[in-house]
């Protein structure tokens, strides 16, 4: 499939997707192992992202993948993320008011 049929990402957009650097990233796009266009800069198919994934993982880290596009395809409402509250600063007692001093 052609770079311009599918979603195409930025460098930075396709290092973030499979969590690796930019500089790795490039450096497998020139060596041709990530297919990849140079148009002006470098574009990069999230279609063949996930396929350069698929096939050069383990087989347990293939079967949780197609298990992820399994349920992704099912799923009808989004995913609820973690809920995390923010922590209060600590309660500090009040400082002590200095004697010997006269308020001007």
């Amino acid at each position: 499939m052609a770079v311009t049929d599918q979603c195409r990402l930025t460098a930075k957009q396709a290092a973030e997707h499979l969590g690796v650097s930019v500089d790795w990233l490039l450096d497998q796009a020139r060596a041709g192992k990530i297919r990849a266009a140079k148009l002006g800069r470098w574009k990069f198919a999230q279609g063949d992202l996930e396929a350069f994934v698929h096939d050069n993982a383990d087989a347990q880290t293939k079967s949780r993948l197609d298990e992820a596009r399994r349920s992704e395809a099912v799923r009808t409402e989004p995913r609820e993320g973690r809920i995390t509250r923010r922590r209060e600063p600590p309660k500090l007692p009040p400082l002590p008011k200095l004697s010997g001093r006269t308020e001007p």
